[in-house]
């Protein structure tokens, strides 16, 4: 029994533990070292661009700077202060919901309060090669759990594991993506704990940390650790059903344990990942991958390559590993199970669907095949040195068929695939049959180790050096990014305004720059998004392809003032129309700061202080302006009335254009319980004015053919030209509903089917014509097709306006699923006579309608008047809340420009009052009349619920360790009086 070991054993074996940690630390930092030597010679930071520049690292810089307030508030006001609501989030938005998929509640991120923000950048990237430093020694835990291998071969797996193809990615990609490398193998090595009758902590603090520090991903852990242990039950020998099915109930029980003390966090966020806008898309079910998911899947297996997120980059000797535990008789019966648990979920999307939360396809659980094929390393470790000549011909042959998969498979003859596979026949050489073990024997062993090492820093050199795949080039420049981080179009936009800026839109805006320059802004690019808005994007068809990525309503002028936008930033020299009403304010440089020290640092250089102004001229960025800033003339504060309204069935009967329009004459009204709404207010009366002009469309080429459902494409680039009679001093909109494309290949282009190409122009002799190479090309573009596409159709008017029509497919990755558009084509004071549409693509583009509508400008001031008529006085913003007074001659229904959410409350005159949503997407107060104080708050839903649950989980994590000691105790006496 273990507790009756000596403590000298104990002692021995945790020094014995303790030189594996030690060894493996030395080693890790040196190999992380020579995998970012690249990074550290040409300075470049772990920031990717995008998502690592634009989510990542301005959630850890808004995390820290929130941290610290937060602390700041309670040592110098002693009062603990937690706001749940950002007003810069987008619009504004719940800041648990939204940031806790990227930091909030993991513990890395939290140091980060402690580092300014000019060296955030520094810390973010040590923490990304920090997380996988832990992950190496959460693996070393987990081996040494099960068995005592040898030094080499614990450092050659755990070295495997830190720098997968996986880690490799995202260390640079998504920092908490590494977090469940740290996680998972903590929470096996609880499992295995617990199989063995001891303690539970280690199994409850893996649920603990892997349930705060990311839902996502504990989603996943979960799955797989449920998996886990169900199959090593099963394989359990000597074991009755009774006793398996406790072990299982009463791991159960502890992980159930472990979720209550992580409830604080999990509560609310298990109800708006049900509430995500994610949820409402329909996507088209597939049995199988197309065919060139499975044609990549070895290079994605061995080289730096993905697909679907599955990112194998497993090094050789992890690969022979794998084979071995096949080809050998004998092997361990759970490692087998679980590789091919493994293998089955590769091969069929709706595994990765139902890892993604029943979205779209992504094999974002494969950092488990990383643990799972470096523990197989460390267990054939030995045996690999001691294959028998039949055992080592399977090996061979099976080797010898992997290559010829990658040599058939045209998606995996790549470059750096094959730039691996000289370390196969190196490592078959050193796994060749040898006699018993020697003293020398250890020399092959170290050969293989060294493989094992220069593999990883291949795989992680062939990625990042530039010249080669170049990822490097994709991360940015530690001298770049704090300058970048605090001179945005967002803070161009507050010094300009002097602070005074209300609410920001525009047109290819800085993501999520606002929320560090603190300005609410229309633009938002979060994993989680508000549902309400992305409804009311729907409803208007707003042409915004992505539910987490919202830019300006199509820069519809409408929408945009009714969200109180004041001022408007567009790229300089864009082509794209200005919403009705906004006037030029000033054009400013963005990188004014930095090219004013690369001035500086020429003067220096040349040892002048006079420069040429060609010299100036000729630094990076040096002149140009970056982006325009406008500013809207007819402003509407973030508050406003209305005095008649909209049914929710009135609503629904409109066409989106006319939705967008009658929001200037009345509120749409909604309870979003689905209770009727009971309202005071008169409903607006119709009937309502239909904005479609009669057109006529010409085909301005022969290869393109108008069809009963749309047109028909055989040549790129072929365009359809729209003409109708527009009103003066009008916006004018391009309507198009059910819009969708279904490609035509060019094999069946030339297969005289008149379906595809009604007028004959390509014809079985012009295919014969084609070189056989051009043939084969052709073909292998039709086996290879995909189901998932993006299209941009260029849309340009008489009046010089340039837009694009997007469309995405339903299979496409996060899809928002809409088919309808309404493109605005701006404002002209003279008419608008044509819009030609180019289709990019050669097929069929299905319209269910095609339209141009017109919306005459000319009353739009004095509606906007109307309803700043009687808005409310003193409106102020605070932590968590809003407050305003106003005086209401009748009642009428107080609009407040701050996205719907559940937990918005609300008291007028210190009496509660339901809150309504308002047109689809904002807070509604109805008021009678009289004077009124209005107060709004916000609390993050189920909070409260979550921490009582919380400190439920923490009770019973204390009966847990009071139990647990007495009964160890209890053995630890029974122990000393059988010795």
């Amino acid at each position: 029994m273990p507790l009756c070991n000596p403590r000298t054993e104990a002692s021995a074996a945790a020094e014995g533990r303790s030189r594996y940690y030690l060894s493996f630390s030395l080693l890790f930092w040196a190999v992380a070292f020579f995998v970012f030597l690249s990074f550290i010679l040409t300075r470049h930071s772990l920031i990717w661009m995008p998502d690592g520049w634009e989510q990542h690292y301005k959630a850890l810089c808004y995390y820290a700077t929130y941290l610290r307030k937060i602390l700041y508030t309670l040592l110098r006001e002693h009062q603990l202060v937690i706001p749940n609501w950002e007003f810069a989030l987008g619009e504004g938005g719940d800041i648990l919901n939204m940031l806790h998929y990227y930091v909030i509640g993991d513990p890395i991120a939290l140091l980060g309060v402690a580092v300014p923000l000019r060296w955030m950048h520094y810390f973010y990237s040590f923490s990304c090669v920090l997380r996988l430093y832990l992950a190496g020694l959460a693996f070393i835990a987990l081996v040494l759990e099960r068995r005592r291998p040898s030094p080499m071969a614990l450092l050659a797996g755990a070295l495997s594991y830190c720098f997968s193809m996986w880690s490799i990615l995202c260390v640079a990609r998504h920092p908490f993506f590494l977090n469940p490398l740290i996680w998972f193998p903590l929470l096996i090595l609880g499992i295995e704990k617990l199989l063995q009758g001891k303690r539970p902590y280690c199994f409850l603090l893996a649920v603990v940390f892997s349930a705060v520090s990311n839902f996502y991903f504990f989603y996943m852990i979960a799955i797989l650790g449920v998996l886990y242990a169900v199959v090593r039950l099963l394989l359990l020998r000597d074991l009755s059903a009774g006793k398996r099915f406790l072990l299982l109930l009463r791991m159960g029980f502890y992980a159930v344990e472990g979720a209550c003390v992580a409830g604080i966090l999990l509560l609310p966020l298990l109800f708006m990942f049900m509430a995500d806008s994610r949820a409402s898309v329909e996507l088209p079910f597939r049995l199988f991958y197309p065919l060139s998911y499975y044609a990549r899947l070895p290079a994605a297996t061995l080289g730096p390559s993905s697909q679907n997120w599955y990112l194998g980059g497993l090094s050789v000797p992890v690969l022979l590993a794998l084979f071995t535990l096949f080809l050998r008789k004998g092997q361990s019966s759970l490692l087998r199970v679980c590789s091919l648990i493994c293998s089955i979920f590769l091969l069929f999307p709706i595994f990765a669907r139902f890892f993604n939360g029943m979205s779209y396809a992504a094999n974002r659980w494969s950092w488990a095949i990383s643990l799972l094929g470096a523990y197989v390393l460390v267990d054939q470790w030995e045996g690999l040195f001691h294959l028998s000549g039949r055992e080592f011909r399977r090996l061979l042959w099976v080797c010898i068929a992997w290559y010829s998969w990658m040599i058939l498979s045209d998606k995996s003859r790549l470059l750096d695939t094959f730039a691996v596979v000289p370390l196969f026949f190196v490592a078959l050489l050193l796994l060749q049959d040898r006699p018993a073990p020697s003293p020398s024997g250890r020399r092959p062993q170290r050969s293989l180790f060294i493989l094992t090492v220069c593999n990883l820093l291949l795989l992680s050199g062939w990625f990042y050096t530039p010249g080669i795949q170049n990822y490097l080039q994709e991360c940015m420049e530690d001298r770049t990014v704090y300058s970048r981080l605090v001179n945005s179009d967002a803070t161009a936009v507050f010094r300009l305004s002097n602070g005074q800026v209300q609410r920001l839109s525009g047109r290819a805006l800085q993501r999520n720059a606002n929320l560090i320059a603190g300005i609410s802004s229309t633009q938002s690019y979060w994993t989680n998004s508000n549902p309400w808005l992305n409804r009311y994007r729907t409803e208007l068809e707003v042409n915004e392809i992505y539910f987490s990525m919202t830019e300006c309503y199509g820069g519809r002028t409408v929408p945009l003032a009714l969200a109180g936008v004041d001022y408007f930033v567009t790229p300089e020299y864009s082509s794209v129309p200005l919403p009705y009403g906004f006037e030029k304010l000033a054009s400013r440089n963005l990188r004014s700061e930095e090219l004013w020290v690369a001035i500086e640092q020429l003067r220096t250089e040349l040892g002048t202080e006079d420069l040429q102004q060609a010299q100036i001229s000729h630094l990076p960025g040096s002149l140009h302006a970056d982006v325009t800033i406008y500013k809207n003339q007819h402003t509407l504060p973030l508050a406003y009335c209305y005095h008649s309204r909209l049914s929710r069935d009135q609503w629904e009967a409109l066409d989106a254009l006319q939705r967008q329009q009658l929001q200037l004459q009345a509120v749409c009204l909604e309870d979003p319980s689905g209770k009727a709404v009971q309202s005071e207010l008169p409903e607006l009366k119709g009937p309502f004015e239909s904005y479609t002009l009669p057109t006529t469309v010409e085909c301005l080429s022969e290869d393109v053919t108008q069809t009963e459902d749309g047109f028909l494409t055989t040549a790129k680039n072929a365009k359809v030209q729209i003409q109708f009679s527009g009103p003066a001093e009008a916006e004018t909109y391009l309507h198009a509903t059910g819009f969708s494309f279904q490609p035509t290949s060019t094999v069946a282009l030339y297969s005289d089917d008149t379906s595809v190409d009604p007028l004959n122009l390509y014809q079985a002799v012009g295919w014969k014509l084609m070189s056989p190479a051009e043939r084969i090309t052709h073909r292998k573009n039709l086996i290879y097709r995909k189901d998932d596409y993006t299209l941009s159709l260029p849309v340009t008017t008489s009046s010089g306006v340039s837009v694009s029509l997007q469309e995405i497919s339903a299979d496409a990755s996060f899809s928002a699923g809409r088919t309808d558009a309404l493109l605005y084509l701006g404002y002209q004071k003279e008419p608008v006579t044509t819009v030609t549409i180019s289709f990019p693509e050669i097929g069929r583009y299905h319209f269910q309608d095609l339209n141009v509508c017109a919306v005459p400008m000319k009353n739009y001031a004095d509606q906007i008047a109307q309803l700043r008529q009687d808005a409310p006085a003193g409106l102020q913003f605070g932590v968590d809340e809003i407050r305003c007074s106003l005086q209401a001659e009748q009642p009428e229904l107080l609009v407040v420009a701050e996205p719907y959410a559940k937990g918005w409350t609300a008291t007028v005159d210190g009496e509660p009052t339901q809150v309504l949503l308002a047109n689809g997407r904002y807070l509604g107060l109805e008021l009678p009349a009289g004077r009124h104080d209005v107060r709004l708050h916000y609390t993050t839903p189920y909070l409260h619920a979550g921490a009582a649950l919380s400190a439920f989980g923490l009770l019973l994590t204390a009966l847990t360790v009071l139990l647990t000691e007495r009964a160890r105790r209890r053995k630890q006496k029974l122990c000393k009086r059988k010795t």
